[in-house]
């Protein structure tokens, strides 16, 4: 599965023991845009060094899931979006001052004033 936007906000790397994470907000480019959490895990985490908050991106992600056992006896579920990799968007939209510009095949291509 993939995810599109706007990399929103680059967290920092969380060390536990052996394990490391890194999270990223990725903004997608919808009518009602939402902010979605993806973590990059241990070795993935070397995939993030090149981007930067603001560019736009499609990130290569899986969906994990998790049942846990509360000490009350109540069964809960977890889910985390882990991405695997990140590229640079092909068809992203540009953005002028944090807001998506639209622009038209015709519009790039009429030069007239009116």
């Amino acid at each position: 599965m993939e995810i599109s936007g706007k990399l929103k906000k680059i967290q920092n790397v969380e060390t536990y023991n052996e394990f490391r994470k890194q999270g990223v907000i990725i903004e997608t480019e919808e009518k009602y845009p939402q902010l979605i959490l993806v973590e990059f895990q241990n070795k993935n985490i070397d995939n993030l060094a090149k981007f930067k908050e603001g560019q736009n991106v499609t990130i290569g992600i899986n969906i994990r899931g998790k049942e846990w056992l509360s000490p009350k006896g109540e069964t809960k579920y977890f889910n985390t979006i882990v991405g695997w990799q990140i590229k640079a968007s092909e068809n992203a939209k540009p953005y002028v001052n944090d807001t998506p510009v639209n622009v038209t095949a015709e519009e790039e291509i009429d030069d007239l004033p009116f």
